[in-house]
């Protein structure tokens, strides 16, 4: 580290002087000696020592303190002076500014070394001070904002050019003035004085954030919108010493400010006809431009969105983290926008709305993205529309294929109809002649039993097909149910649990009692089997006023009153793909050998026949739900008061017989059955040939027995027919079909007899017996 270089100006620093081996051995190098003041000053001006310790009683052309302070104010070079007591009292009366220090003479080495460290170090620090304050004034000046300095009396100390500019005061002029006479602020709408920041810093003591403060009045009167900022000045010991007041003038950016508004303005009336929502974001997501149709649709005022979150605002919870995610990497540039991409938003009030959004990167000059604009339409009723469009394709299409299975199946079950009409009564006639043989009465029992089994089967294909003939009455589902309690706890078994909630008011229905219980019956079944390990079967009745909104969700429900019954099961429950295929026939998830797949379609086929319908709701291990609606009455349509007349024993007496059957083996059959009971029988295939023979045995025949579906004309059309060129003459009909094909309405609203297939010989000769007797031949008059 290089000596600090000393002059010494007085005979003491000569070498090998007291004086000079001191300063040595402090580590200084002595670069000069002076025995005069002017020699100090001439060697001060060539040597530039760092300090000179300068000999009070030093002789010379001018005194002491003369020299010092030429060599201070030329050289700017700190002076310590060698003074004994006497001179130091001399010194001070003089005035001499001594602010690097004294050395008492006589001296001792230790106090000398002490004293010239502390001059050059308060020299170093006063020169920085001074470089500071120098650079500090020079930064004030040049800086573009106005800058004005007070004492804590509020009396300007330092004034800016900028300042000076705006206020209209020179700085010459403004030191020493109370800062409220040059910083003049009014309230631009009031035009009264705004507050001085200066003055307000100095009661408080802490600094203010950049405001609008207003105009500033200049001295000549002209007005500047500022803004401003003022802040305390302290001392080292923290002491309040003065304010500095910053302020520029805004006038540009007032006026930029005023052109954006304007053009601001002008945007927002232009999204505001916009026909789609128009949303922007800033990169922190906060909303900054919303128009509006985007208020309308969501709900908040513009004060209540502008500038809050836009995720927290409008996004549901449940998307949230994730739409923010897309939105942050977006902003990182890390994606592209989306074109067209549907999510849902949250309104006001707490509704979903789905909304289809195309999104657009907002960038600057540079090509830094610092937002988005994207505008959005709301599909939330397109959507809708298309899930119910949607819905009502699955239903026709459902509609329609059980339409198809249910044509098909008829088709089937007529042709058994008539192949177990032969079965089921040759093994009765065979049955009878079987006698005392045992091995062949067993033998017939076996099939009579097969073709009983095949009928049954037969009759759950008509009614999953909505084929089977009813019989319509007043129905109370209640009653249906507690008919089956006790046959239900015996087919579920001990593992399940049946309870029952039966609406005591409940309304009755019109329906095929026997129908009804069949749909309990098979629901319950279905339910069983989907509890392998028990649990709780819940059968439940109750009123049902279906409205405008409901109706229409699920195939065949419309508005109006009816009767619901629910089945309900705690199982293991059903997948959509399951539930999507449950009413198809033959669909079955048990194992092989374990059901027909029937029974479920036998349930639709008989709620749809009674103008009904199903709803379901079931989820995997959480169960399912059947709610069956039938249409409700209000008034009963009265019992049905049929005679039953018993079937054992019914024998003819001659009675002649007109059969009329397409299919050989059934008139092979009914023809035998007949003539083995003591009737009379003539046997044609079809219509034509049966009317031929009518007319030549005229009034011959008590009774024609006529298959519906012939390959001519139809058996209603040839009781028609019959009726006109014989009104007494009765028509009992038959058929394997429940279709159209049948013409059971046209049958039913004629009051002809009909017997449906396949028939035992008992319900044959019980049909005839009372085709024949003496009400229905005036019914068939009437007809």
């Amino acid at each position: 580290m290089e000596k600090a270089r000393i002059l010494v100006v007085g005979d003491e620093g000569l070498p090998g002087s007291r004086l000079f081996g001191a300063v040595e051995n402090a580590g200084y190098a002595v670069v000069g000696v002076a025995p005069t003041t002017h020699e100090g000053i001439l060697q001060a001006s060539e040597l530039q020592p760092d300090l000179v310790l300068l000999d009070a009683g030093v002789g010379g052309t001018m005194t002491p303190i003369e020299a010092a302070n030429q060599i201070r104010a030329c050289f700017d070079t700190p002076i310590l002076y060698l003074a004994a007591p006497a001179d130091r009292e001399v010194l001070k009366r003089a005035g001499v500014p001594s602010p690097f220090g004294f050395v008492t003479k006589p001296f001792n080495e230790r106090d000398l070394t002490m004293a010239i460290d502390v001059a050059l170090y308060n020299f170093k620090m006063e020169r920085k001070i001074k470089e500071r304050e120098q650079w500090l004034e020079t930064t004030l000046k040049s800086i573009g904002d106005a800058v004005i300095a007070c004492d804590v009396r509020g009396r300007i100390t330092f004034m800016n050019p900028v300042a000076g500019t705006l206020t209209g005061w020179a700085e010459a002029e403004s030191l020493g003035r109370d800062i409220s006479d040059v910083f003049h602020v009014i309230d631009e709408e009031s035009r009264q004085s705004s507050d001085n920041l200066a003055a307000m810093v100095l009661v408080e003591g802490r600094a203010t954030g950049a405001v609008e403060s207003g105009l500033l009045v200049a001295r000549g009167g002209a007005e500047v919108p500022i803004e401003s900022s003022a802040a305390p000045m302290m001392d080292e010991q923290g002491n309040l010493t003065g304010v500095v007041l910053v302020f520029r003038d805004i006038t540009e950016r007032k006026l930029a400010e005023e052109d954006l508004r304007k053009e601001r303005d002008r945007a927002q009336k232009y999204l505001d006809i916009a026909g789609v929502m128009m949303v922007a974001l800033n990169t922190h997501g906060e909303v900054t431009l919303v128009n509006r149709r985007g208020l309308d649709t969501l709900g908040y005022s513009e004060s209540e969105l502008v500038g809050r979150d836009w995720f927290e605002m409008c996004v549901p919870a449940a998307i949230r983290a994730e739409r923010r995610a897309r939105f942050e990497s977006l902003m990182r540039g890390e994606c592209e926008p989306a074109e067209y991409e549907e999510n849902t938003i949250v309104t006001k009030s707490g509704e979903e709305r789905v909304v289809s959004w195309h999104d657009t990167v907002i960038r600057d000059r540079t090509g830094a993205i610092y937002g988005t604009l994207s505008s959005g339409e709301d599909v939330t009723e397109r959507k809708l529309a298309e899930r119910e469009k949607d819905g009502l394709r699955k239903q026709l299409l459902q509609s329609q294929k059980m339409e198809a299975i249910g044509v098909l199946a008829g088709g089937v079950a007529h042709d058994f109809n008539n192949l177990l009409t032969v079965i089921q009564g040759n093994s009765e006639l065979a049955a009878m002649k079987a006698g005392g043989d045992e091995s062949l009465a067993k033998n017939i029992a076996h099939i009579q039993e097969a073709a009983e089994r095949a009928a049954r089967l037969t009759g759950q294909l008509l009614l999953m097909s909505r084929r089977q003939p009813m019989e319509f009455a007043e129905v109370n589902v209640n009653e249906s149910v507690r008919n089956l309690m006790r046959m239900l706890e015996r087919l579920i078994g001990e593992d399940v649990s049946v309870v029952t909630d039966l609406a005591a008011d409940l309304w009755k229905v019109k329906g095929d009692s026997g129908n009804v219980e069949q749909v309990i019956l098979n629901l319950a079944v279905n339910a069983r089997d989907a509890m392998p390990g028990g649990g709780t079967l819940t059968v439940k009745t109750r009123n049902v006023s279906v409205g405008e909104v409901r109706a229409g969700k699920v195939s065949g429900s419309r508005p109006g009153d009816f009767v619901c019954l629910s089945v309900e099961d705690t199982g293991t429950g059903m997948d959509k793909a399951t539930l999507d295929r449950i009413f198809e026939p033959f669909f079955s998830t048990k194992e092989a050998g374990r059901g027909t797949g029937l029974g479920l379609s036998v349930v639709y086929g008989i709620v749809n026949q009674h103008g009904g319908w199903i709803e379901v709701e079931s989820a995997e291990g959480k169960g399912t739900r059947f709610d069956v609606f039938f249409p409700a009455i209000l008034k009963a349509d009265g019992p049905d008061d049929r005679d039953e007349t018993p079937r054992r024993g019914v024998r003819g007496k001659g009675e002649r017989i007109l059969l009329v059957e397409d299919e050989a083996g059934v008139r092979d059959f009914a023809a035998h059955a007949l003539r083995s009971s003591g009737y009379y029988v003539s046997e044609v295939a079809s219509a034509e040939e049966a009317l031929e023979v009518f007319a030549r045995k005229r009034a011959g025949f008590d009774l024609v027995f006529s298959d519906v579906v012939l390959s001519g004309k139809s058996g209603v059309q040839l009781a028609e027919e019959i009726a006109s060129v014989s009104p007494g003459t009765p028509v009992l009909l038959t058929s394997g079909y429940a279709d159209d094909r049948s013409q059971l309405d046209e049958i039913r609203r004629r009051c002809l007899p009909f017997l449906q297939k396949p028939y035992a010989v008992g319900d044959l000769l019980l049909a005839v017996s009372e085709a024949m007797s003496a009400d229905r031949r005036v019914a068939t008059r009437r007809a």
